[in-house]
């Protein structure tokens, strides 16, 4: 749609670029925040008296390792594209799939 409105293959990379790039900036800092929250409440709750250091070059790694795989995963989409329809290709579907037998005890009135 986007291509219909004049952008080109460039732009579109680009700007899909920086948005996973973006993400992977915001869900490692997200992340990295959950985690030192999770460890100063955790300490709290059980009455430990360890000292909390916290180390820029870790967090800085934390950051950089979230906003990598998040860049390669954006570089690489055929590789769980591939994944996901290879399961999708054997995972059964219709009214009487695995899914609707394993969850449903008794019997539909469908006949599945």
């Amino acid at each position: 749609m986007l291509k219909t409105m004049g952008y080109r293959g460039r732009d579109l990379m680009t700007m899909f670029g920086l948005e996973a790039t973006l993400l992977g900036l915001i869900g490692a800092a997200v992340g990295v925040g959950f985690s030192i929250l999770v460890a100063a409440l955790v300490a709290r709750a059980f009455f430990l008296t360890l000292p909390t250091i916290i180390d820029p070059g870790t967090v800085a790694a934390g950051v950089a390792i979230g906003v990598a795989t998040t860049s390669i995963r954006w570089a690489c989409p055929r590789a769980s594209y591939s994944a996901r329809t290879g399961i999708a290709r054997s995972t059964p579907s219709g009214p009487c799939s695995t899914w609707s037998t394993v969850v449903s005890v008794r019997r539909r009135s469908d006949g599945c």
